[in-house]
């Protein structure tokens, strides 16, 4: 029977802990399995365990996915999976159920990379959004409006379409709903890119900045709540340091409060 293992955790501690940890899945018999691990983390968690399972004739695959809640009870995710072709092979099948498409993106590590780049512009539109619908100044009244008149321009995004009347009740004090992907995960997100980066060599200087303003909403108490708030929370922010005469750039110091 071909065994395959599937798991979804939140980062790279979880992750090293489950496979790796006094009690974790390698203290127990893992010959001969398949490990597909469809957590968002940095890729050099999954190439350590992969490294890991090798040595113990494990396979492994990565395949973050891009989709939340209802993607995923539908079946439509989109996934990213890094590692062998033999270990993609024995996993498509599975896969399949989960995802409307599935790209085999590389070795180990590009699956992971790839999620992070795709969390990069999710990241980076909610934060426009919200300087977007700051400087347009609208009315409560005006809001839905103004929103689905950007989401039918040509610039306007899948996802804006999809979440604009939780962005426009979150903006018009309306936060109730199931939080599916909250802001401090999103942020966990934007670490591992400015890291990924940094080894690499690169400069993400928009993603850096991006993560400044993430670490604001967390230390405000915004951390829990869902990413459509986002733009809620970033005019409300812009209108009470207006009212205070303060600004809104964050300290020199917070670069050094980042966390995962």
């Amino acid at each position: 029977m071909d065994r395959k293992w599937s798991f979804l955790l939140f980062d790279d501690a979880a992750v090293e802990r489950a496979y790796l940890g006094a009690d974790g899945l390698l203290t127990g018999h893992v010959e001969g399995r398949l490990f597909i691990d469809m957590s968002t983390v940095s890729p050099g968690a999954h190439e350590r365990i992969g490294l890991e399972l090798g040595l113990r004739s494990a396979g492994f695959i990565e395949c973050p996915v891009s989709g939340s809640v209802q993607a995923a009870r539908s079946g439509t995710l989109v996934g990213f999976a890094g590692g062998d072709a033999l270990g993609f092979t024995r996993a498509q099948p599975l896969l399949a159920q989960l995802c409307r498409r599935v790209e085999h993106v590389g070795p180990l590590g590009a699956g992971a990379r790839m999620k992070l780049a795709a969390n990069l512009l999710l990241a980076t539109f909610f934060q426009a959004l919200g300087e977007s619908l700051s400087l347009l100044a609208a009315t409560p009244g005006e809001i839905g409006r103004a929103i689905d008149v950007l989401a039918d321009s040509n610039i306007g995004a899948a996802m804006l379409r999809a979440r604009a009347p939780r962005i426009a009740a979150a903006i018009n004090r309306d936060s109730s709903g199931t939080v599916e992907f909250d802001i401090d995960t999103l942020r966990k997100d934007l670490l591992y890119m400015v890291r990924e980066a940094a080894a690499r060599g690169h400069s993400l200087p928009l993603t850096g900045r991006t993560l400044e303003c993430f670490d604001r909403a967390s230390r405000d108490g915004a951390g829990g709540m869902d990413i459509a708030t986002y733009p809620a929370y970033w005019i409300g922010r812009q209108k009470a340091t207006a009212g205070s005469g303060g600004s809104l750039r964050p300290r020199d110091s917070d670069h050094g409060e980042h966390e995962g």
